[in-house]
């Protein structure tokens, strides 16, 4: 990945989950201190806590979402299971809204509305880890994910459903900013 685009990582405001900062300090793997709360002192937050936040987080995409925000600069481990169960999640929703809508596969265009929706899930999820939305155009971008669309009619048809998808994101981020916070008062109230 270049320098680049590695430095615009996890960038957006709307991915921001309100304990980065806490989640992220220490999370490397560290030798265990074994006189841990020695003098009844409480035991010091470690990694595990941290890593045990995240696995508390009870929606398997906010949670897979939470993985990626936070391990993903690690070179030594593999997203990919994190990033499709966001996408599949992110074009399930998709395919819900258009069937509640009526709105059926698109016209004059190779996809199923399952494709595209999976297409799109990928585009969403992608532009908004690396913040790129400003850097394409949306002939770009469709050209970008593989989607074989008219941009106009990508604009005046699917980009509602694109909106949906990053208010998606949105609610998963929500998720994860309330179950660290009870995770966190709840740790806090064991150790005092």
């Amino acid at each position: 990945m270049s320098n680049l685009l590695a430095s615009r990582f996890a960038t957006s405001d709307r991915l921001a989950i309100h304990d980065m900062e806490w989640l992220q300090q220490g999370m490397g793997v560290k030798t265990v201190k074994f006189d841990v709360g020695v003098g009844g002192l409480p035991p010091e937050v470690n990694w595990e806590d941290k890593a045990a936040a995240i696995a508390m987080i009870d929606n398997e995409p906010a949670r897979s979402l939470a993985s990626i925000l936070i391990w993903s600069t690690d070179t030594n481990w593999d997203w990919s299971r994190h990033f499709d169960t966001v996408t599949c999640h992110l074009a399930e929703n998709m395919i819900q809204r258009c069937n509640g809508d009526g709105r059926k596969g698109p016209r004059a265009c190779k996809h199923t509305l399952s494709e595209l929706a999976q297409l799109m899930a990928r585009m969403v999820l992608y532009f908004e880890l690396y913040e790129l939305w400003d850097i394409y155009t949306v002939k770009g971008r469709l050209k970008f994910s593989s989607i074989e669309v008219n941009s106009s009619t990508y604009t005046n048809i699917w980009l509602t459903y694109q909106r949906h998808m990053i208010d998606d994101l949105v609610s998963m981020v929500n998720k994860i900013d309330c179950s660290i916070a009870r995770y966190r008062k709840n740790l806090n109230f064991e150790n005092s």
